[in-house]
């Protein structure tokens, strides 16, 4: 398994393992280059690198979606909860259900 694979896998496991009804999960990673060339000469390069994890979680008919771009354990863990802002989404029970189950 990849790491990214694993990432994924992790996030969702941290969603369900809170309460989650289902959960998805997608990790990307990109690299872009680009050449700007003029008259021969190349004026600039750039090279740049991206990776994310996307998660999308359901739980008491309702759902809710988050990104983010820290893959370590505890960012993913973090993602899980919403960025800390789960009392939005779900009923207050629901939420600290989940805020315990993903502070371990």
């Amino acid at each position: 398994m990849s790491e990214l694979e694993a990432t994924a896998r992790k996030a969702v496991e941290a969603a369900l393992g809170a309460g989650a009804s289902d959960a998805e999960a997608w990790v990307e990673e990109a690299v872009t280059r680009q050449i700007r060339v003029y008259e021969g000469n190349v004026e600039s390069l750039t090279d740049a690198g991206s990776r994310g994890v996307g998660l999308r979680v359901f739980l008491d008919g309702r759902s809710g979606y988050a990104y983010g771009t820290d893959l370590t354990d505890s960012g993913v863990k973090e993602l899980a909860t919403f960025g800390g802002n789960i009392d939005d989404l779900v009923p207050g029970p629901v939420a600290a259900r989940l805020k315990e189950e993903l502070s371990r």
